[in-house]
């Protein structure tokens, strides 16, 4: 069919008719290679359809969009508004022999699915998140999860393994040149809003370096609680950089903070009998176990077992008192070894093991098993020995005299050095 002028035109009159194309179908027979059907109102390709390299299939009034192959690569492009590829039927696979890779704008990276690799996210052509053969790796200063349901976002670490382990979080620090101690390694923030709807940090958890030296490495670990407006720290614990196995707990800021626990607290015990227990290593030193001490560092008292004795032990000259806060003292040791009892004096002359109502350290030199009651009973013994005076001024002027009993207002008032009386009665 050769055609010098005008258009050359097929037509078909039948209603319905098609206009059908054949030819050898390779084999020596005859095959439709495509075909109009009239009765459709289609086109039919029953072969493939080659466009030789860099020729292009064109679609739309200004060939908008655009499909060839130059040789090297196949391309998809489309010059006007969007590109829609949709699938009412099923999914959308896109099957790659190695990578797949979108980008945006300005040929910037956005998503790399990398063969048998990982798949990386990008933002503003900036990988941001990857996965790995281990997990992910996100990679930026901050992440956000925001939910508007109640008890959410929830984040979970979930383990499946079958054995003793379980899942972590891990905060590491690199600066990229050896730390310092006091260095922050992570920290663990809680805010939300005040009464003013003004976001607000209520607390925080920090984990800190408190020595880097090779060898005598601790940490610190630090809880934190808002008090009027301000962090406080109140729970400390740190490894001790100097002594192996000690670790320091400060609980409460300031003088006022309260600690309460229910149940039994054990000091150096794990098996505490009681509401507070407390246990010694040793018992050679009168500051192992309970120390009480004020605000100036000198007045300390302690409560321990020491050589085998139950001991309560003030230090700095001061006195032990016994009694209530609403009542005269009841019972009082003095640093010097003598007792009040109710208010009545004791005093003794250790190791003679003598005991009077007052002190005679002016006259006892060596007298010994002396007993003493009453104003100035014995109040003049030097060396006398085995004595009892009971009554005012009994006894007052023995100094030498042995193993009398005088009992009685000013009984044996005038006896000096005499040894075995018996005064029973006044004077």
């Amino acid at each position: 069919v050769e055609n010098l002028v005008g258009n050359l035109e097929f037509e078909q009159k039948l209603v319905d008719g098609d206009i059908i194309f054949k030819a050898d179908d390779g084999s020596g027979g005859t095959a439709t290679y495509f075909a109009l059907d009239g009765g459709g109102g289609l086109t039919k390709f029953y072969k493939d359809i080659k466009h030789i390299d860099s020729v292009k299939s064109t679609f739309g009034d200004s060939s908008d969009l655009q499909i060839y192959h130059d040789g090297s690569n196949s391309y998809v492009t489309n010059a006007t508004a969007d590109l829609l590829i949709s699938s009412t039927g099923d999914d959308v696979q896109i099957i790659a022999a190695d990578d797949v890779l979108i980008k945006t704008q300005a040929n910037e990276n956005a998503i790399w699915a990398v063969g048998n690799s990982g798949v990386k996210l990008y933002h503003d052509n900036v990988e941001k998140f990857e996965t790995t053969s281990t997990g992910i790796t996100v990679t930026g200063d901050s992440s956000t999860f925001t939910s508007a349901t109640g008890s959410r976002p929830l984040v979970q670490i979930v383990s499946t393994a079958n054995d003793t382990d379980g899942g972590y979080l891990l905060f590491t620090k690199d600066r990229g040149q050896a730390p310092v101690d006091g260095d922050t390694l992570g920290s663990i923030e809680f805010k939300g809003e005040d009464a003013g709807q003004n976001l607000t940090l209520y607390s925080k958890i920090t984990g800190d370096i408190h020595e880097t030296a090779e060898g005598d490495e601790s940490g610190e670990l630090n809880f934190y609680v808002a008090n009027n407006g301000t962090l406080q720290n109140g729970l400390f614990m740190k490894g001790d950089k100097t002594t192996a196995g000690q670790v320091d707990v400060t609980i409460g800021t300031g003088s006022g903070s309260k600690v309460s626990m229910a149940g039994k607290v054990g000091i150096g015990t794990t098996t505490p009998a009681s509401t507070l227990h407390v246990k010694t290593s040793t018992d050679t030193g009168v500051s192992h176990g309970l120390v009480v001490e004020r605000s100036n560092a000198t007045d300390k008292g302690y409560i321990n077992y020491q050589g085998g004795a139950f001991r309560l032990i003030a230090t700095d000259g001061d006195s032990i008192k016994i009694g209530h806060v609403s009542a005269d003292t009841r019972f009082e040791i003095k640093s010097n070894g003598s007792s009040v009892l109710s208010g009545i004096p004791f005093f003794s002359d250790v190791p003679n093991q003598s005991m009077y109502t007052h002190d005679v350290s002016a006259t006892d030199v060596n007298a010994a098993n002396n007993a003493a009651y009453g104003f100035l009973a014995l109040s003049s013994v030097t060396t006398g020995d085995n004595n009892t005076a009971m009554g005012y001024l009994a006894g007052r002027v023995v100094t030498t005299g042995i193993k009398n009993t005088l009992i009685g207002n000013e009984a044996g008032v005038a006896l000096t050095v005499g040894n075995y009386n018996t005064v029973l009665g006044y004077g």
